[in-house]
């Protein structure tokens, strides 16, 4: 089995090509080591036929059977819950003990620490103190809902229970029903119910953790072991008193306290009875993003940042007004998302110059059925010139006929077709369209005086902050777009695409898009959430703009192969600009 380290260097692979000097920092080991780790890697992937790490520029994970990968990620994942497992369900244990327990290192025990502590950042703490053993703090959740949690997670968890299922299922089950209210089971499924229960009879010597205004009575059921009885009327006294405290109102209020809520448009609605539900259900059974789930979401923030902004605010405020919930900020996300539906391309306006009428409409027809984000304007040849016709404002020119007797006034064409379009010109047509809006706008969003070098020495915040206030003080941008930006990068939630920050903000602006680009001095080396910064490129989006995620999917597709030597190098705004031209 690979040591925690081989398991986290595979990790820092599968999110982008790295070299070996950047491994090495991320793990704090030598690149000796990272060599040796790679080979070892190497091994267990031949052995398994999953693929390999190949090193070229940079190392990179190179995958040839998905499933064999899955089932080694899987065993990675085992291997860290059954620590967890064991530290949940004794009261105290040693590193030594625990060691034993689990058949891992002191050293691979210490570093699945921190990984649980990262994942479970809001939720646990695990720490090692002297003469103490190892002390494992809980918060905003219970040992027994992360026990329940595990037991779904992995089947052969159960057999850890003193009790037998059929008795767990057949007796105390009902027994528990008949006590609670049935609400409780709009939100847990009954495999969710048994898990809970299967976990109070791992950790019934817990019972005292659970204090809860609510007295539940299992004393009629004197077949249930005193001290089972006992933590199950203290739990699901909590798990009542809590659902009473979660309301549609109370839910609908930190929606309305929202600063910026506008994209939700009509939908509140609905989006309020969404989030109330989702909250009864984290209420009754916490669940967890995992690592892999986080990856995936990132991606959706990536191409929806707006979205992912006030779905982390109104986690905020939720965990405030609920603050016994683990409330998931990327679960919310999920849920604002659905709500919103944000289209994913940009609508681009073509102009069609036809010879013939109805061979144009036909073309129109055609073109806006199978390219939708693609709105089409006709015009016949013989009529430009007798009315008014900007054709800067259009991003596409498409002439259908032979494009000879074009007036001077039409000075570029994008292309040019005869008769009724084929499947060849619409293709074409496709990928003209998917990115000639902002390539063709990018240098008005981003002229030159855009760019900017940042002398100020300090952290990323102090030289995000210095250049914005020098863009202030050469009358670029305004204060209120400054204080928007740097409000929404202490959100804790910055999106970052291959070592650039892109702060971003809706404000008040003439055009669509502003963008700047602040690049810190070459001797400056930035980082955030412990993430290499080499720029920051910064979003405005003008207020009125109804869908304000769509730039970031165009600056995404340009950004993320580039390699992160190359932007390193970036020192003028020629350079910048060729990145988006």
């Amino acid at each position: 089995m690979l040591n925690v380290r081989a398991q986290h260097l595979i990790r820092l692979l599968q999110e982008k090509d790295q070299t070996g000097k950047e491994l090495a920092t991320a793990l704090d080991t030598s690149r000796r080591t990272v060599i040796r780790d790679i080979n070892i890697i190497n091994s267990v992937f031949a052995e398994q036929k999953i693929g390999q790490i190949v090193s070229g520029q940079n190392y990179h994970l190179e995958i040839e059977e998905t499933a064999a990968f899955q089932r080694l990620l899987n065993e990675f994942r085992r291997e860290q819950d059954i620590v967890l497992f064991e530290l949940l369900r004794r009261p105290t244990v040693t590193l030594p003990e625990l060691g034993e327990l689990t058949y891992m290192s002191r050293a691979a025990l210490l570093s699945l620490f921190t990984k649980l502590n990262q994942e479970f950042h809001d939720v646990l703490t695990i720490t090692t103190k002297s003469g103490e053993g190892i002390v494992l703090t809980i918060d905003k959740t219970s040992r027994i809902d992360i026990l329940a949690y595990l037991l779904r997670e992995h089947k052969t968890f159960y057999s850890e229970s003193p009790i037998e299922q059929t008795i767990l299922t057949k007796t105390i089950m009902p027994a528990v029903q008949s006590v609670v209210p049935q609400r409780l089971f709009d939100y847990l499924t009954r495999g969710q119910f048994l898990a809970q229960i299967t976990a109070c009879a791992i950790g019934a010597q817990f019972a005292d953790e659970f204090k809860s205004e609510i007295q539940l009575d299992l004393s009629m059921y004197q077949q249930i072991q005193p001290q089972l009885r006992k933590i199950l009327e203290n739990y699901y006294g909590v798990k009542v008193e809590l659902l009473n405290t979660i309301t549609v109102n109370a839910v609908r209020e930190q929606i309305l306290a929202l600063d910026d809520r506008k994209i939700l448009a009509q939908r509140e609605r609905p989006f309020t009875n969404e989030i109330f539900s989702h909250l009864c259900r984290c209420a009754m059974f916490p669940t967890f993003a995992d690592t892999i789930l986080i990856k995936q979401i990132t991606n959706l923030e990536i191409n929806n940042p707006f979205v992912f902004d006030l779905a982390f605010a109104l986690t905020e405020k939720l965990s405030r007004r609920f603050p016994s919930i683990n409330i998931e900020p990327q679960f919310i996300a999920l849920y604002t998302l659905h709500t919103v539906d944000t289209p994913t391309e940009q609508n681009v306006n073509a102009l069609l110059i036809f010879s013939q009428q109805a061979v144009g409409r036909i073309n129109q027809m055609i073109v806006s059925e199978h390219i939708p984000n693609v709105d089409i304007e006709e015009v016949s040849i013989s009529d430009i010139g007798t009315e008014p016709l900007d054709i800067a404002s259009y991003d596409l020119i498409l002439v259908n006929g032979r494009g000879e007797d074009l007036p001077n006034s039409i000075t570029r064409v994008d292309m040019v077709f005869n008769g009724i379009i084929g499947s060849q010109e619409l293709s074409k047509l496709k990928k003209l369209a998917d990115n000639s809006f902002f390539e063709m706008k990018f240098p008005d969003f981003f002229p030159p005086d855009h760019f900017l070098t940042v002398t100020t020495k300090g952290n990323a915040a102090d030289v995000l902050a210095a250049g914005l206030n020098q863009l202030a003080a050469n009358q670029q941008i305004d204060q209120l777009a400054i204080q928007n930006l740097l409000k929404r990068e202490k959100m804790n939630n910055q999106l970052i695409i291959n070592e650039i920050s892109i702060p971003h903000a809706t404000a008040d602006i003439p055009g669509a898009y502003e963008i700047f680009v602040l690049r810190p001095n070459s001797g400056n080396s930035l980082q955030i959430s412990q993430q290499p910064i080499t720029l920051f490129l910064c979003v405005l989006v003008k207020s009125a703009i109804v869908d304000p995620g769509k730039i970031f999917s165009y600056i995404y597709k340009r950004l993320a192969n580039v390699d992160p030597a190359q932007l390193a190098k970036i020192t003028t705004y020629e350079q910048m600009l060729a990145l988006f031209n």
